[in-house]
């Protein structure tokens, strides 16, 4: 909330705040100690809950087992699915478990927990109270009909979980919490909670054991059935087939190449006696056929060639030959390409053959072997899930049992009596700073000063007794001695014809400020009049002896001061003369002290505004209003102030 040191800027004075505080600080008390009282009353009468813990360990292996295959065996078993064949069960996993439905349901039948008050509230005979039958009555409401078993069930697993907590530890283990209106309930639920948890995993971790020492028989079964198999049409194959079938295939692989590369050399010498039977039928035998035909058939030069036509081995010897020659030739080298041709087609339909076999022989291989291996890998993994079947570790460590605690849990009574106490605070804090902003008053003399700005500001406690006295003994007082604040007051209105005085809130009177004021004026030698709208300073007057028979009759009390009289509310503002009676008022005194109430000090400004009065103003803290300052300080500033 924000308070405002004065209203024509939006800082927040601390000051004024915390003096606002404390001027209501019997009001913040009130709501701090009842508040206080509250929260003792709920701290001692709310339903105490105890709270049981127990602590535990469950160590968990992630590995299958002790065992472990390196090599080209452990790749297998890899590859296999047998190395991570364990399932486990993280403690995150654990605690869900633990809070969820099934496990709940489970203790539930197990430890009679829907027998149990505190986790099933629900009571089968309960009727609505009279005004609430009626009013349901009245709108029309249907209840929906709703299973016993499963409000039953629904209560039990919402009050399970509000007051049952698994938590992990720092340093790994398991904090079951079980809070509780019975200690010993608590202790009870905790340790068999506990020890539930601790038959689970044992249970499940040997029956994961027990399926995997099952499939491990199954699967090496299996495995040696295989072996067996694979073994056996290696041998039927063996006895069947040549096993040289390899090294055949690659023998006829390369006479294949060599038969090839003879039919490539013979088709080529066909085409060149193909083409020099052209040049001989053509009849251009001379040496100019013969470069060309060097040039486009280089085999012309090949020593084979010529000794195949029976010609000179001498590069530079050629001679034509006969067509009887060529076509002698040419049958033959025909029937040679034919016979290469059979012996292509021979070699290629046995390769095809050893190829197929050799395939076959590879396969077989291949298969005995991997089921050797894989016989291998199960057999050792079936040793090691044995040997680990048999050797059961303690893995579940109880670090502390739940025993009935001897404190409750809750309520915390310091910490609901330190709420109640900081909440009480705040509440009478922001009632009193809601009461200050309603009342809108000035509790510092530093803000009320400075929204003032008075030209002349005095403190009112030293002339508040002498203020009480008669008239008779004040003139007395001042006869005898001298007070500062009034000679101040006095030197400040000297000047002023007409001197206005309202109250806004302070210990001295508007009327009690006025007679001493024309008392000091009146000490200075001036002749003055007060004029009491107020009706307070007439009450002193026994014999009221007038010096004229107006309306409002002035009384002189001396030569120097005077009085008028039976000028009490609003009527003196009012009438019709104001203007006139001022005027002449102003024309017999030296100076004219008025003075009136809160109510009519508006009133009085707008009335003496055209004689431009001095306004001095009384004000008091907590008393006086910000409103009320600014609305006179619209119309006329303030000169004088007197404040407590």
């Amino acid at each position: 909330m924000s308070y405002y040191s004065n209203l024509e800027d939006n800082e927040i004075d601390l000051g004024e705040l915390f003096a606002a505080l404390w001027s209501h600080k019997f009001l913040i008390t009130l709501f701090t100690g009842l508040s206080i009282f509250l929260a003792g009353y709920y701290a001692l009468t709310t339903e105490k809950k105890f709270t049981a813990k127990s602590i535990f360990q469950i160590k968990q292996n992630d590995a299958s087992s002790g065992f472990s295959l390196s090599g080209e065996l452990g790749a297998l078993a890899s590859l296999a699915g047998l190395s991570g064949m364990q399932a486990t069960t993280s403690k995150d996993v654990l605690l869900e478990r633990a809070v969820g439905r099934e496990f709940i349901i489970d203790m539930k039948t197990k430890f009679s927990i829907d027998q149990d008050l505190y986790f099933n509230t629900y009571d089968p005979d309960y009727k609505d109270p009279f005004w609430k039958a009626a009013i349901k009555k009245i709108i029309g409401w249907q209840a929906t009909e709703v299973e016993k078993n499963a409000i039953i069930e629904g209560n039990v697993r919402s009050k399970y979980r509000a007051n049952v907590l698994f938590e992990v530890t720092d340093g790994g283990a398991i904090e079951i919490s079980v809070t509780h209106a019975n200690p010993q309930k608590a202790s009870y639920y905790a340790n068999n909670f506990m020890e539930e948890i601790r038959q689970m995993v044992e249970e499940e971790s040997d029956a994961s054991q027990e399926l995997r020492l099952n499939y491990l028989s199954e699967t090496l079964a299996d495995a040696l059935q295989e072996m067996e198999e694979a073994q056996k049409n290696l041998k039927d194959y063996a006895r069947k087939n040549s096993v040289m079938a390899q090294e055949n295939f690659i023998s006829d692989s390369l006479k294949l190449d060599e038969i090839r590369m003879e039919k490539r050399k013979v088709q080529e010498i066909a085409d060149l006696l193909f083409v020099i039977e052209n040049f001989i039928k053509s009849g251009n035998l001379d040496s100019k056929s013969y470069e060309v035909l060097r040039l486009s058939n280089p085999l012309v030069d090949d020593i084979d060639f010529r000794r195949i036509l029976g010609m000179s081995e001498t590069i530079s010897a050629w001679n034509w030959p006969d067509i009887e020659t060529i076509d002698a030739v040419s049958a033959t080298l025909r029937d040679r390409i034919n016979r290469l041709n059979i012996d292509i087609s021979n070699i290629e339909e046995n390769a095809q053959i050893y190829a197929t076999s050799a395939e076959d022989f590879a396969k077989y291989t291949r298969d005995a072997k991997i089921a050797e291996a894989t016989y291998t890998v199960l057999i050792e993994q079936v040793k090691s899930q044995s040997l680990v079947a048999g050797f059961r570790p303690e893995t579940f460590k109880v670090f502390e049992y739940a025993t009935p605690p001897l404190t409750p849990s809750s309520p915390k009574r310091n910490l609901v009596l330190a709420l109640g106490a900081v909440l009480g605070l705040f509440t009478g804090c922001a009632l009193s700073l809601v009461n200050s902003m309603r009342k809108s008053v000035y509790y510092t003399r530093s803000a009320l000063l400075s929204n003032a700005n008075a030209d002349l500001a005095l403190r009112s406690k030293f002339i508040r007794r002498l203020s009480k006295k008669s008239i008779p003994d004040i003139m007395e007082w001042l006869s005898k001695r001298q007070t500062t604040v009034l000679d101040e007051a006095d030197l400040k209105l000297a000047g002023k014809k007409f001197i206005f005085m309202i109250n806004f809130g302070g210990q001295l009177t508007a009327s009690n400020t006025a007679r001493l004021l024309a008392l000091q004026s009146a000490q200075s030698g001036r002749h003055v009049v007060i004029c009491d709208t107020t009706g307070q300073v007439e009450k002193e007057i026994n014999e009221k002896t007038t010096k004229d028979n107006s309306a409002f009759p002035i009384h002189n009390i001396n030569d120097s001061l005077s009085l008028i009289t039976g000028a009490a509310g609003s009527s003196f503002f009012t009438s019709k003369s104001f203007n006139t009676r001022i005027k002449g008022l102003a024309e017999r005194f030296d100076q004219v002290f008025i003075c009136a109430s809160n109510r009519n000090s508006q009133l009085g400004l707008m009335a003496l505004q055209e004689f431009a009065p001095s306004l001095v103003m009384i004000s008091g803290l907590r008393k006086t209003k910000k409103s009320d300052i600014k609305n006179i300080k619209a119309r006329q500033p303030i000169d004088l102030i007197f404040h407590d």
